[in-house]
């Protein structure tokens, strides 16, 4: 039953897809998708809630799985340079992905319509980065990285790590994703990085804590 049950969110999703690309997500309807997906809106709705929900997953699905196996690599080491780099790598392979920036392209354009940007910040980004916040957060403790926040740790070396190859390739510029260069753009990340925050750096007066900032503001999804 499961398999059927899989089996048939793929094809509603497969549908969606379609629906979304041809009309964007204000010209879509739930009723056009249960018709390209052959299913009743009954079905659909069972599966999706809303036109929202269903958006939201179709963007988020196909690379949630992916970008779930590359924070697992945060694993705790003596070695913390080397982890970051090994991430850095992941992430930016899987960053530089058409699968990816196709998700974050269509999030920054329908995101700000319908409530949408919110569940796509909190279910990709937020969930993610957390995970990275709470492994610096541990290194802190371990006294590998000084005392600061980690949400915004992490999101320095996400900034470093994005900027350049990742900005470039969502306005379809020319980008070298060869595996030699997104090493060496990891580890200038990573050595600007530790060169900030590693145990022997200045002591910023802020809290470790690795709860999010409760701004408002949507970032990019991953």
């Amino acid at each position: 039953m499961r398999v059927k049950t899989d089996a048939k969110r793929r094809a509603i999703l497969a549908a969606a897809a379609e629906v979304f690309r041809d009309n964007g997500f204000a010209g879509a309807s739930m009723s056009a998708v249960g018709e390209r997906a052959g299913s009743s809106k009954a079905t659909l709705y069972r599966y999706f809630p809303s036109k929202a929900d269903l958006f939201v997953a179709l963007m988020l699905d196909e690379v949630i799985a992916q970008a779930e196996s590359v924070f697992e690599t945060l694993r705790p080491s003596d070695d913390l340079r080397r982890t970051l780099v090994r991430f850095g790598v992941g992430l930016l392979e899987l960053s530089l992905s058409e699968a990816s920036l196709s998700v974050r392209r269509n999030s920054i354009a329908e995101g700000a319509r319908a409530g949408l940007g919110q569940p796509l910040y909190e279910r990709g980004p937020l969930r993610l980065w957390s995970k990275m916040a709470a492994f610096l957060e541990a290194e802190m403790a371990a006294g590998r990285l000084r005392a600061a926040d980690p949400w915004t740790v992490a999101m320095h070396l996400r900034g470093m790590l994005e900027a350049d190859l990742v900005n470039r390739a969502l306005i379809g510029a020319d980008v070298d994703a060869g595996r030699k260069t997104l090493k060496l753009h990891a580890v200038s990340a990573v050595d600007a990085l530790l060169r900030a925050y590693g145990p022997a750096g200045p002591v910023a007066g802020t809290s470790a804590s690795a709860t999010p900032p409760s701004t408002g503001r949507v970032a990019p999804t991953t």
